[in-house]
């Protein structure tokens, strides 16, 4: 019924924000194309955002040293929690952009 529209309705609109999220964070960091990590990177601000004490520490945190091994540690870290069947670390498998 009109619930099932609803909760198809929201899914479908998550679904565009996670892309436009991840369209400009591929621009943020001057690509043409959207890689799996601002894909990542996307799924991974809007979780935080829904679970806003994930994001309160992180709000003040400083730029990290090595921002590659920062983006694969979270990339990893978010693949575990959407993948568990497939734990493996993302270095042991080809990633197109990392």
């Amino acid at each position: 019924g009109a619930a099932e529209r609803s909760a198809a309705r929201t899914t479908v609109r998550m679904l565009e924000s996670l892309v436009r999220i991840a369209q400009a964070h591929a621009r943020l960091m001057f690509r043409e194309e959207v890689t799996e990590q601002d894909a990542l990177v996307a799924a991974s601000l809007v979780d935080a955002c829904n679970h806003i004490n994930a994001c309160g520490d992180d709000m003040h945190a400083g730029f990290p040293a090595d921002p590659e091994a920062a983006y694969q540690a979270d990339a990893d870290a978010m693949r575990r929690r959407l993948f568990p069947e497939d734990a493996s670390p993302s270095s042991k498998r080809p990633r197109s952009g990392w």
